[in-house]
């Protein structure tokens, strides 16, 4: 934040307390005021590297001094209060907090918060960004590249040959590539007014407003399909939220009823990216009816206008029961222009049949539950919830797509989704003694889609639930759940409707692929906590976890991961094929989690606690490729893998808080280690291919380690001040081969000849280790 901003609300503070104490009635001279201010000076002892993106991605810690906290709260007899709270004050994650109003009429509340996001560390890239989202790159540079040789490395050095496209693209990237920061910072401000004339009313309004400006990197769809070149650059955003919201309550001894109605406002700086094209310099043929686009686009986010009312109704009713209804209404809307069809001037495709896109979601939501004891061992509660999304966007027909700006598709058809999620249980408890309670619930929940491979999905779900107090020393908390989700019909080649003339390419997809959001599941879910206090100065805690799905095909009820087989025409000569054909994707996960805690106080003046925590998730996926060969899909067991992932966490923490002196002095010292380790097992057909470029069947371990002590002592001293010396310290640690040796340039012989003509902007998270020391000093009136 801007020390012009700062002073602004600070000003602004200072002046709505102004505001206050006169506003106060002249007769209540009684007031009364106390809070709190902490300030520091941060000095970075060791910090390597100097500037961590890892450390500060989220937070702003800078070097020098800081306003840590401030607490101002005001009353006085007259019923008049202001309360003021700030975090980080003059920090990029900054929070601030003022509450003025009279007791029982009106209150006036305004927030400010800002955070930042960072993205790795400072990256590098060979396209200037020329304002509007619009980045480019030197035309004699281009020239050069397009006339240079193939990448190639004849004299086995390792290194591409002087003059070939990769070896220019290279130097280049090394001599001139710019400097990019990769992150944004959010910035929201907020104020609200309610007020109560009453005890039956209550009428309020707030407006808030939000904003996003920085960059991100932008990969998807960043690529050019016939040169494999990939263009990785840093899109920027600017992102404008509003949002202004109104409500009125009327609230009776036995029942309330109120609404709020909302409208926001979304505006982008930056709705659409272009880049230019690596190895031409125009829009060149590339054999047959392809064409090489020298610019290619993307949408990156459309303006959009939404409104929300919202209803709700509690009442308390006889024999113990309160029942409680909600219900909320909303759409979504946006009239934004399309982009061109293509960037490609000799690409040839048709003109858009509608300029604009009026696209339009609904949401709507209805829910009531109801509790009720009607015995004293007794309780019961039910619950309906109903939620839709509708698309009301309109269809088209076009006559035909640009395919990634190189070749020109069919006719294609937009299929807007939408679905309906009912859901609908009860749940009694019971409790038959003071120290046992047990409870039992059923919910059935159905989904309804449209435009989706299936189209109807119904789960049940049964929980039960018992706490014990053992003794008085030991309490017991355990659940257990179970689920099964059945799907209508699985449709493989649902996304047929899209293509109203018929696809370019006939039989090619996987019809064996089941999504696990779309395939039939039985889960269980096992939960257990334990206390136990041998004696009034420890205690012992115990919490553990299980989770697990297996998934199947709602066809045949076969498990994922089998083969069914299969008469088809798969090639398209007329005659049926006996295929084995593999039922793929996600057969099973696992999720285990154990964690053992302990308090001790020896004294009053003493607290030690630390815990442990195990983790453990494990998943299983069936794979396969289906190529295509003139013109049509192909199947073999040999192009079949499987793959098992299993990730493991294991975190410790411990704590100590310690007075004497009759507490003037306190030491807080706070130690936490974690480390997760993470598998892939790859196994392939016999006789068949690996996937992409290797052939590993166990690939490098991920490994990531995190280190954190921080020890406060403090002096409380006359006068309401408490001064303190805090050593921080923090360490981050991590092998990660997918992201270790990212470069700005990444076709290397040896690493990944595919992406020779390809730049990155090597965004990556450097290990980091930061020792700090912390001057504070807290006056406290």
């Amino acid at each position: 934040m801007t020390h012009r901003r700062l002073m602004k609300l600070h000003g602004a503070a200072s002046a709505l307390l102004l505001i206050g104490l006169l506003a106060a009635p002249a007769a209540a001279d009684d007031t009364n005021t106390q809070g709190e201010v902490e300030l520091g000076a941060i000095w970075f002892v060791e910090s390597d590297p100097g500037d961590s993106a890892k450390f500060e991605e989220y937070r702003d810690v800078p070097s020098g001094l800081t306003l840590e906290h401030a607490v101002i709260d005001w009353w006085n007899d007259g019923q008049w209060h202001l309360d003021f709270e700030g975090t980080d004050l003059v920090q990029d994650d900054q929070r601030l907090d003022l509450r003025f109003g009279k007791l029982d009429l009106f209150k006036l509340t305004v927030g400010w918060d800002e955070n930042t996001r960072r993205y790795g560390e400072q990256a590098n890239q060979l396209w200037t960004h020329q304002g509007g989202g619009v980045f480019t790159l030197d035309d004699t540079l281009q020239s050069a590249i397009e006339a240079a040789g193939a990448s190639v490395d004849l004299d086995d050095d390792g290194a591409w040959d002087d003059g070939t496209k990769g070896a220019i693209i290279r130097d280049a990237i090394l001599d001139s590539a710019g400097i990019v920061d990769l992150g944004y910072r959010r910035r929201t401000g907020d104020m609200a007014l309610e007020f109560t004339p009453d005890d039956h009313w209550r009428f309020g309004f707030s407006g808030q407003r939000e904003r996003r400006t920085g960059s991100v990197p932008q990969s998807l769809g960043a690529y050019f399909f016939g040169s494999n070149s990939y263009s990785e650059v840093a899109a920027p955003i600017d992102y404008r939220t509003d949002t202004f919201s109104g409500w009125v309550e009327y609230r009776r001894k036995r029942w309330n009823a109120g609404a709020r109605y909302t409208v926001s406002d979304f505006k982008t700086e930056y709705d659409a990216l272009s880049w230019d094209n690596l190895l031409f310099l125009n829009d060149t043929p590339a054999g047959g009816s392809d064409v090489e686009p020298g610019v290619n686009q993307m949408s990156l986010g459309a303006d959009n206008e939404s409104e929300q009312l919202v209803l709700w109704f509690g009442a308390n009713l006889p024999g113990s029961t309160r029942i409680y209804a909600t219900m909320s209404q909303s759409t979504v809307e946006q009239d934004d222009p399309f982009l061109p069809m293509s960037s490609n001037a000799l690409l040839g495709v048709n003109p858009l049949i509608v300029n604009n896109y009026d696209g339009q979601h609904e949401y709507d939501h209805w829910s009531v539950k109801i509790s009720s004891h009607p015995l004293p061992w007794l309780g019961l509660r039910g619950w309906f919830r109903q939620y839709d999304f509708d698309d009301n966007s309109p269809i088209y027909d076009f006559v035909n797509y640009a395919e990634v700006d190189r070749s020109v598709g069919p006719s294609r058809r937009n299929l807007p989704y939408s679905f309906d999620r009912t859901s609908f249980g009860v749940g009694p408890t019971f409790a038959p003694t003071d120290w046992v309670r047990f409870g039992l619930s059923w919910e059935h929940e159905q989904v309804d889609r449209v435009h989706a491979a299936v189209e109807d999905t119904d789960e049940d779900t049964f929980e039960a639930t018992l706490d014990i107090d053992v003794t008085e020393k030991l309490f017991l908390r355990a659940s257990a759940a179970t689920a099964n989700r059945d799907s209508s019909h699985f449709d493989a080649e649902w996304h047929e409707e899209s293509f109203p003339a018929g696809e370019s390419i006939a039989y090619a997809i996987n019809e064996g692929h089941r999504e696990f959001f779309w395939a039939d599941r039985d889960q269980d879910e096992l939960k257990l906590m334990l206390e136990y206090t041998p004696v009034s100065t420890v205690s012992l805690f115990l919490e553990a976890g299980y989770l697990a799905n297996d998934y199947s095909d709602p066809n045949s009820g076969r498990d994922i991961g089998t083969t069914l087989e299969v008469l088809e025409d798969r090639n398209g000569d007329g005659v049926l094929d006996e295929i084995d054909l593999l039922l793929a994707g996600r057969e099973q996960d696992r999720t285990e989690s154990l964690t053992i805690g302990f308090t001790w106080s020896p004294k009053d003046n003493v607290a030690i606690y630390g815990d442990h925590t195990w983790e453990r998730e494990k998943w299983e996926m069936a794979s396969r490729y289906r190529g295509v060969s003139l013109n049509a899909g192909t199947d073999s067991l040999l192009d079949d893998w499987f793959t098992d992932v299993v990730d493991r966490y294991q975190t410790t923490t411990l704590g100590l808080d310690w007075k004497w002196a009759d507490g003037t002095w306190r030491l807080v010292a706070d130690f936490a280690h974690s480390r997760g380790k993470g598998d892939i097992y790859t196994a392939y057909v016999e006789g068949g291919s690996a996937s992409g470029n290797t052939d590993l069947i166990e690939f490098p371990q991920l490994d990531t380690e995190f280190w954190l002590a921080d020890l406060h002592l403090t002096r409380e001293i006359e006068g309401g001040w408490t001064i303190g010396l805090r050593y921080w310290w923090e360490a981050w640690e991590s092998d990660d081969w997918q992201t270790d040796y990212m470069r700005p340039y990444m076709g290397r012989p040896v690493q990944d000849p595919a992406s020779a003509n390809s730049a990155f902007l090597g965004v990556d998270f450097a290990d980091y280790d930061n020792h700090v020391l912390m001057l504070t000093a807290k006056y406290e009136f």
